[in-house]
């Protein structure tokens, strides 16, 4: 019965790396799912208005850079998309739907 269950799961594309054993995953003593602290930093919009170009940004108004809320690998400055000053999420065309970019 212990070797039937892996070779059910191989039969259904599953395949079982290694042997687990009890105590904590190992992905929590090496930091594999560690952050990398790397940010989205470019306006994504296909008309960047801002005069200092797509990669600068500054930290409030509207050449402030929002990260799209569902996915954050998409960024536009508020002005380029249209976006008032109040708005404080954006969801960009990829995750919204073409030509469907949310104002939030």
């Amino acid at each position: 019965p212990q070797q039937a269950w892996p070779i059910a799961d191989l039969n259904m594309g599953l395949s079982i790396i290694g042997k687990l054993e009890p105590g904590k995953p190992t992905w929590e003593d090496n930091n594999a799912y560690e952050s990398p602290g790397i940010r989205h930093r470019r306006c994504d919009a296909s008309n960047c208005l801002y005069p200092p170009g797509r990669e600068e940004a500054e930290e409030e108004g509207p050449w402030q850079l929002l990260l799209c809320s569902s996915c954050a690998a998409r960024g536009t400055h508020r002005w380029c998309s249209n976006l008032s000053h109040s708005s404080t999420s954006w969801e960009c065309n990829a995750c919204a739907g073409q030509g469907t970019g949310t104002r939030q």
